[in-house]
């Protein structure tokens, strides 16, 4: 269980990274339209709703199933 939730986060992580690392024409455009769903607020959600699965996951209740 473990190893399969670490990958994801790892996976995750480096998919993080290449959005704050984007330098072709076509990579920029895509952080300018994330840009602009930010000060929409659209982006922050979707951020808070994936930050979850790493600080709202509950050990506990993944044991018992």
């Amino acid at each position: 269980m473990r190893l399969t939730r670490t990958s994801e986060i790892q996976l995750s992580a480096r998919k993080n990274a290449s959005l704050y690392h984007m330098s072709s024409p076509i990579e920029q455009a895509k952080l300018a339209v994330l840009s602009g769903l930010s000060s929409l607020g659209f982006s922050n959600k979707l951020v808070s709703s994936k930050l979850d699965t790493i600080y709202a996951y509950n050990i506990v209740e993944q044991m018992h199933r």
